[in-house]
């Protein structure tokens, strides 16, 4: 089988990972659509662009650019021909801070001449929701074993985590409280085991279509909770608009079985005032509005979060 440039592409642009490609004199060639999520900067800025002009940055724990200090790990592999990986943050577009492993690689051409490099950022998703761990006993506390996105406690610890830097940077962030509509009838119908693909399914719908560093974790039972950063009220909407329009068209093919599901969304913004259980508490409400309303709707505050 001949691979073409343009089937590379397709699943470099369909990796869930940041992967961009700069050449010998630091001018960007390629920018993946996930790296335009985790920066908020589009390819057609970036493309042709020398990363040194900083549209985007990279800080390491200190504050400073690896650019200031001539410790760019790109640079580096093109220098030394050697692939390396280091913790850095990268600052969005509009502000927030982005915890990435960046990993670098030299590119060679067909005579073996280095002629640029590749980086792929790796969001660290423990490190969002404000994680200190140190084992991986210690980050499957975090995790639901069922759909293997975050539990509760993850999440309680990512809303706490958003509500600080809403107060401390004024960096904004929405909840979207989702249930899926009649579950227990899937139960009732083909069984437990059905009904836990089901969720597993659903788990994965939801995180495809959020971005790489929005929180998504599972709540309880059919319940799963979304905390998307940035954005406003219309923008949180419009996000689980999409989310509900997604599964309503969906068919979920489990065990030779197509079954339909829709979902019922509450959508908050944070606010500086809030606790963990208070905000999560008005976005559940917010979904039950949405079932009183007839089920697969977006039920939202009216009031502009403070």
């Amino acid at each position: 089988m001949v691979i073409s440039r343009n089937f590379c592409k397709s699943i470099l642009d369909n990796m869930a990972h940041g992967v961009y490609v700069i050449d010998n004199n630091v001018k960007v060639r390629y920018w993946n659509r996930s790296m335009e999520k985790i920066t908020g900067i589009k390819s057609s800025e970036m493309t042709g662009q020398c990363c040194e002009n900083r549209k985007f940055f990279y800080y390491d724990r200190s504050g400073d650019h690896p650019c200031n200090r001539k410790q760019c790990i790109l640079l580096n592999s093109i220098k030394y021909g050697c692939p390396d990986e280091k913790e850095f943050y990268i600052r969005h577009k509009d502000g927030f801070q982005i915890p990435v492993s960046l990993r670098a690689a030299p590119l060679t051409n067909s005579r073996n001449q280095i002629v640029g490099a590749a980086g792929m950022s790796c969001i660290n998703l423990f490190k969002m929701a404000g994680i200190r761990y140190s084992s991986e006993q210690e980050q499957m506390a975090y995790i639901d074993p069922l759909t293997g996105i975050g539990n509760r406690r993850y999440l309680e610890m990512n809303v706490q985590r958003r509500i600080e830097e809403y107060s401390r940077y004024s960096w904004k962030f929405g909840v979207l409280f989702i249930d899926l509509d009649h579950f227990k009838k899937v139960n009732d119908l083909y069984g437990h085991n059905i009904g836990d693909e089901m969720l597993k399914m659903m788990a994965g719908a939801l995180r495809r279509n959020l971005r790489p560093y929005d929180g998504l974790c599972r709540w309880g039972g059919e319940e799963f909770v979304a905390t998307v950063v940035g954005g406003n009220q219309d923008s949180l909407q419009t996000v689980a608009n999409r989310l509900r329009q997604n599964i309503e068209q969906n068919k979920f093919f489990i065990r030779m079985r197509n079954i339909k599901a829709t979902i019922s969304v509450g959508v908050t913004m944070g606010k500086t005032t809030d606790t963990v259980d208070g905000l999560i508490k008005r976005s559940d409400e917010l979904m039950y509005q949405s079932k009183k309303n007839g089920r697969n709707c977006v039920s939202a505050e009216t009031a502009k979060a403070k």
